[in-house]
């Protein structure tokens, strides 16, 4: 087979839908995977302290919801998320 006969045979509607079909898969497959083995310990000793300062003091502060799930997309993926997340953010602007 001649691959580059059959790439000339193409369209250019019909090459760009296949590049943006690639592009779409590459990103797919970059997604982060959670951690094998995820490490819970700061987000409990996080979440224990918030939930005793709300037991003594009432709410625990107002970026208290924001922290919790900082703690937990790093316990789940590892501190590298932020890298992807930063990243995608940069690619949508």
């Amino acid at each position: 087979m001649d691959t580059k006969n059959e790439i000339e045979k193409l369209s250019t509607k019909d090459l760009e839908i296949e590049l943006k079909k690639r592009k779409e898969a590459e990103k797919l497959a970059a997604i982060p995977k959670p951690l094998q083995n995820p490490d819970f310990t700061e987000l409990i000793t996080m979440v224990t302290h918030g939930i005793n300062s709300l037991a003594k003091n009432g709410y625990p502060g107002k970026d208290f919801d924001h922290y919790v799930y900082e703690n937990a997309l790093e316990a789940v993926y590892g501190k590298e998320i932020w890298d992807w997340i930063n990243n995608r953010e940069r690619e949508q602007e």
